[in-house]
Order: C-alpha cells, then sequence, then structure tokens
C-alpha cells in the first residue's frame, strides 16, 4: 500500500490483512484538531507489520504534515527532528496551548448556527471548538459543555422546540434538532407540491417526565 507524501515523495507501508485509512496531510488549519489527528496516524502505524523503526515512525509522521505544522519541525535542533516525542510535544505545545484554546474561546462566543447550515454541520464545527476549549477536562464535563452550547447557540425555532423536549445528553439534543429539522423540511416541501397549503409549525412530542413519589 503506497501513500503519496510531500509532493513526488512516496513510501510503502506493509499492513496485516486490514489496510486502514491513512489520515490526511496535518498543516494545523482551524478545522483541523491536532489530537484527533495523531490518534488516527497512530492507529495507522499500529497496523503496520512489522512495526516501525523510531526513526521510521517520525520520518512518516513527518512526511504527513504540511504548511506550518511542517515549518514547525525546522525550528527543531537537528538532534531532536529524529525524536518522535519531541516532535509529537512540539506539535501538540503549539496546537493545543494557551493561544490557541483563547483563540477557540473567541471563536465559540462568536458561534452560532447560520441560516444555511445544516444541524449536523453546525454541531460538527462547534463541537471541535468545545473540545479545544475544553481540551484536558474529563468526558463528562466536555459532553455537559457541548449541549449548553448547542442549545444557546442552535436557531431560535428548533432551540425552541428541543429545549421542550429536555434532552438527556448532547447526542440526544442533535437527534432532536435533526428530527425537528426533518420535519419542517417536509412541510416546506409539501407546501411546494400543493400551493395554497398553509404552512404550520412541525410539533414535536413532548414526553413528561414520570411524577416521582
Amino acid at each position: 500500500m503506497t501513500h503519496q507524501v510531500s509532493g513526488a515523495q512516496s513510501f510503502e507501508l506493509a499492513f496485516g490483512q486490514f489496510k486502514p485509512k491513512p489520515p490526511t496531510q496535518f498543516s494545523g488549519a482551524e478545522s483541523q484538531e491536532f489530537s484527533s489527528w495523531l490518534r488516527r496516524f497512530e492507529d495507522m502505524v499500529r497496523m503496520v507489520n512489522p512495526p516501525m523503526p523510531e526513526q521510521l515512525k517520525v520520518n512518516t509522521l513527518v512526511g504527513f504534515l504540511e504548511g506550518e505544522a511542517r515549518d514547525l519541525i525546522d525550528e527543531l535542533p537537528d538532534a531532536d527532528k529524529n525524536d518522535y516525542k519531541k516532535v509529537v510535544d512540539l506539535l501538540r505545545t503549539h496546537y493545543e496551548g494557551p493561544h490557541f484554546r483563547n483563540l477557540a474561546r473567541q471563536q465559540l462566543s462568536d458561534c452560532k448556527q447560520s441560516p444555511n447550515e445544516s444541524v449536523r454541520e453546525f454541531a460538527e464545527r462547534m463541537k471541535r471548538l468545545v473540545k479545544r476549549v475544553t481540551q484536558g477536562q474529563p468526558k463528562t464535563a466536555q459532553n455537559e459543555r457541548s449541549l449548553d452550547e448547542f442549545l444557546d447557540r442552535l436557531r431560535p425555532a428548533p432551540c425552541f422546540h428541543v429545549k421542550a423536549s429536555n434532552p438527556a445528553s448532547y447526542d440526544d439534543a442533535i437527534i432532536k434538532a435533526m428530527t425537528y429539522e426533518s420535519l419542517l423540511a417536509d412541510a416546506v416541501s409539501n407546501l411546494a407540491i400543493f400551493p395554497g397549503t398553509k404552512l404550520e409549525t412541525p410539533q414535536v412530542n413532548v414526553a413528561s417526565n414520570p411524577q416521582t413519589s
């Protein structure tokens, strides 16, 4: 299995029975998250047979970098450029440091669902920002923050119906918002097919909480 890296340069990795999808090039773009990208890269490395020597591992990592991320490696002392841990630590410090967290915090404060943005697209965009802001916090805290931010930044109409349904989790809120979005799209479609039909706000059943004694 051959992967193109750094323009014309290429290398061949020997995988076992299951060949993983290689990660995309990492440049540090706003849409990329270093921890997620590194996890995918290391998952790919684990499936190489026989296991990669340390030198090949760091060479492969650097080969998957481009733009600013690749330029950062040139700032390392020559001896550190061949140390996998030092290369990863440099990238992690740069892309998960306080300045990037502060930038993500500002972007999150300005984040709103745009008129033509689907619920799924908005949820993915917002979750990336929340994950950067809450880096290092427990998963439960990250999920709670994601739910709060999602409800605060969703468009008013779906937000009202999702809040009324009292979602139990962030994933539950997304499902309810997507359901509302789908019902509204069906209503608009029916209106186009049958002109003159009165468009009504789709009804979303709200399950009542059981009474506790």
